[in-house]
């Protein structure tokens, strides 16, 4: 797969910002390997080399969130696609992991994981590592037993700063 002009781009800007690894490789749809193969094609500094986050301080959100209507758009895996679409249909709502996991595997015809509310928690975890670095969230909500999106720092986060 060929990389485009727009791919390298956007690995520029997270890589940048120090996103992980994997959180490039799911945000343009491609592996650990490639991502890191391209950074060093392009020589982009080694990640040790970026700023680390202090510990005890929540990543950073750029000034701006991405409009709301572009994250359908972004490139994601099947699984995170599917996550999000459930989080976007119910925006600003939110919803628990177990029911998230009930419409997420309600197609498949052995009802997916044993375990659907691990799975997406599981899901919810990539996701942030994707939606932080464009501004958005999937923040806890319904006394951290749900999750919803939300634009910038989500409350949680805005409570471990205060």
């Amino acid at each position: 797969m060929n990389w485009t002009e727009e791919d390298v781009t956007t690995l520029r800007g997270l890589w940048m910002t120090n996103t992980p690894i994997a959180a490039i490789g799911v945000a343009l749809g491609r592996t650990e390997n490639s991502v890191i193969g391209k950074a060093s094609r392009e020589k982009l500094p080694h990640k040790r080399q970026l700023a680390a986050p202090k510990k005890n301080e929540p990543p950073p959100f750029p000034a701006t969130a991405i409009p709301f209507d572009e994250i359908a758009d972004i490139r994601l895996p099947k699984r995170l696609r599917d996550v999000v679409a459930v989080l976007i249909d119910i925006y600003p709502a939110g919803m628990s992991c177990a029911r998230i996991g009930e419409l997420v595997y309600a197609d498949e015809e052995d009802g997916g994981p044993s375990n659907a509310k691990n799975a997406v928690a599981y899901t919810i975890k990539q996701l942030r590592q994707v939606l932080r670095p464009l501004g958005w969230d999937a923040d806890n909500c319904n006394d951290r037993k749900g999750v919803r999106l939300c634009a910038g720092a989500p409350v949680t986060a805005r409570r471990m700063v205060a």
